[in-house]
């Protein structure tokens, strides 16, 4: 995957769906994270496959994928197939392919530096929807330790997102000045 990551394979809907809207695709997650992601690409694409890698869904999640006109295929997954950062096909270890143009792969998100943690803030949990690994902040974006603020993506246990990027940095740098620190 790697030659493909952010190109044909994927970890946001919102920020890279539109680029590869149209095309077959595959979401690889499996119980209702896995549903989640494959009902919201429909948005992008009339034509959704949840591939689960083995892993089996409940009656209710089937009804859901049905529901909204997406296909699930519970194979063991082998491998991907297509010539460079293209994706064309997952190819099942039981020898069989499906044709997919794009893959939304469900990932935790971690924090890249080790910063905050080093300097004693604390780290939240990924949950199972979000997987997004966050430094802990208060309303007025304060770790708990003293001159120590965090905005934006570094802060946040919601998706990342440019706007509440800017806004939570506004508010941090506003508190920061009001404190005299």
């Amino acid at each position: 995957m790697d030659e493909r990551w952010g190109k044909s394979v994927f970890h946001c809907p919102f920020c890279h769906g539109w680029e590869v809207r149209n095309r077959p695709m595959g979401v690889l997650a499996g119980g209702a994270v896995g549903v989640h992601g494959a009902l919201n690409l429909r948005a992008w694409s009339d034509r959704i496959t949840l591939l689960t890698n083995g892993t089996e869904l409940t009656d209710q999640q089937r009804e859901q994928l049905a529901a909204g006109g997406v296909g699930l295929d519970e194979r063991m997954i082998s491998g991907f197939e297509g010539p460079g950062d293209e994706l064309r096909a997952a190819a099942f270890a039981d020898g069989g392919e499906l044709s997919i143009g794009a893959l939304l792969v469900k990932t935790t998100l971690r924090q890249r530096s080790s910063l905050a943690h080093d300097l004693g803030a604390s780290l939240t949990e990924p949950d199972e929807m979000l997987s997004v690994e966050a430094i802990k902040v208060d309303a007025m974006c304060r770790t708990g330790v003293l001159g120590l603020y965090a905005a934006g993506d570094a802060a946040t246990s919601v998706p990342p997102s440019m706007v509440a990027a800017t806004a939570t940095g506004y508010l941090a740098a506003a508190v920061q000045l009001t404190a005299g620190y």
